[in-house]
């Protein structure tokens, strides 16, 4: 049977549309906020949802914790609709969410993937294309910033790699880890595939730095969460491991005199295995893998 959401995570922590493309709900006492911003399709699904929870506190803040169309489309759509709902995220993704260009870049991405959530009947509309306007932030997190919504705590965390402005937050008392994209993608315990799209050294450090919060539970901004103390860290040390082995093997294969372009494609193939992925050809798969090779070359 398909998960129904709403789904409540932790205490104080709902999951929002699907697990695919999820936005989450952390409530406190006084005020509550999402953290994610999923795509533009995801944000009806997501107030209607907020309702259906019955909030009672007023929501404030829209947290941004990474500068991808997947995760910051949604926000755009929430915050016209909610002018005074406050988006707020690194400097580094407010730079770079302002540009036009990149904007631009995100709405056709965010159309594409809407029309394939449409059509797996995980979203209930695919929404117009949004307007390729920069994306304005209304206020900085810096790390180390605890938001207080009254009993409840949101600690932001730095964790560069997938991305150059990357955010994970850890709420408290729940000791719950909302790490976005941080470790790339997840099946299972065991199974990761690492996104360290913008540095592998980096990534690696936002993984261990991630483990030293001893979570009890945690999810991904794609597909996976994960409860008990014991398989948060389960999981940390084998996303640690998959990027070595990751880099390890794309190095392999080419001192076996593969190309870079066979081992980029093998590479795409493998991405198949984790969600929606698997209705992508491999040939448009290949500008991601082709960059971790870059990566993975550069460390």
């Amino acid at each position: 049977m398909a998960e129904m959401y709403p789904k409540q995570f932790s205490e104080h922590v709902w999951i929002l549309v699907n697990q695919g493309y999820p936005i989450f709900l952390v409530k406190g006492n006084k005020e509550c906020t999402l953290v994610e911003g999923s795509l533009s399709c995801a944000a009806p699904m997501a107030m209607a949802q907020f309702q259906e929870i019955g909030v009672d506190v007023p929501l404030k803040y829209l947290l941004v914790a990474h500068e991808h169309s997947d995760h910051v489309c949604g926000f755009v759509t929430l915050k016209k609709e909610s002018p005074e709902l406050i988006i707020a995220g690194s400097q580094i993704a407010a730079d770079i969410l302002a540009k036009e260009k990149v904007m631009t870049k995100f709405v056709i991405e965010d159309k594409v993937f809407g029309d394939v959530l449409l059509g797996l009947n995980l979203v209930d509309s695919s929404p117009e294309m949004l307007p390729p306007e920069p994306m304005v932030l209304d206020e900085i997190i810096e790390p180390g910033r605890v938001l207080d919504l009254g009993g409840v705590t949101i600690e932001a965390i730095a964790t560069p790699g997938h991305s150059p402005g990357s955010l994970s937050f850890f709420v408290e008392p729940d000791k719950t880890l909302l790490m976005s994209d941080a470790a790339g993608l997840g099946g299972s315990l065991t199974q990761v595939y690492p996104m360290f799209f913008y540095s592998f050294e980096q990534s690696v450090k936002s993984l261990k730095t991630l483990k030293a919060t001893n979570p009890e539970r945690l999810a991904l901004g794609h597909d996976l969460v994960v409860e008990g103390a014991d398989d948060c860290q389960a999981f940390l040390d084998r996303a640690i491991a998959a990027t070595y082995e990751m880099q390890a093997d794309m190095k392999e294969q080419l001192a076996q005199g593969r190309t870079e372009d066979e081992v980029a494609l093998d590479w795409a193939h493998r991405m198949h295995a984790f969600g929606m992925f698997e209705l992508f050809p491999d040939e448009n798969l290949m500008s991601y893998t082709s960059l971790l090779l870059k990566r993975a070359l550069e460390a």
